[in-house]
């Protein structure tokens, strides 16, 4: 049952409120960085260290360090790329 008094008022359109646009979301771009390249190198890392390939996951780790190493200088940078509206 509809409560009383709940009739949609109309109201004429100079008196109507316009919607604000949607605010931009940010995140920090290491975020990114580790998102995209860090984080799929720890999984190949992980994944060839549990199948016994340790000369892989020697030469495998070496470039985990070098994109660790740039991952650290982004966080300090802290500079921030807007994210995409879902």
């Amino acid at each position: 049952m509809a409560k009383k008094g709940s009739k949609a008022k109309n109201t004429p359109a100079s008196e109507q409120q316009v919607a604000r646009p949607k605010k931009s979301h940010f995140t920090n771009r290491a975020n990114y960085y580790f998102q995209e390249v860090v984080a799929p190198i720890e999984r190949s890392y992980r994944q060839a260290m549990g199948i016994g390939n340790y000369a892989e996951g020697v030469r495998i780790f070496e470039t985990l360090q070098a994109a660790r190493k740039e991952y650290r200088l982004l966080l300090y940078r802290n500079e921030w790329v807007k994210v995409k509206a879902k």
